[in-house]
């Protein structure tokens, strides 16, 4: 019998959270399934979209994240 796969099933297969068993399956019909393998493109080249973005906090809500863990730390120092 042929198992179906789904989105969510190459999601934990791209993330490594798929028994060694499951992987080979998702590897055959790979393999087989031209549907899944567009998935899978598609799903990978997300993956390399989100991977390759840069997000990093503004030098305002850094300075407002230093600034307010200094005033707790004071705050301990006169407890």
């Amino acid at each position: 019998m042929i198992k179906t796969f789904t989105p969510d099933d190459l999601l934990r297969y791209l993330y490594e959270d798929t028994s060694v068993e499951e992987s080979k399956e998702i590897e055959i019909a790979l393999l087989t399934d031209e549907r899944l393998q567009q998935e899978w493109e598609q799903l990978q080249n997300d993956f390399q979209l989100l991977d390759d973005l840069l997000l990093e906090p503004s030098e305002a809500v850094t300075d407002r994240i230093m600034h307010w863990a200094g005033a707790m730390n004071m705050a301990a120092l006169r407890s």
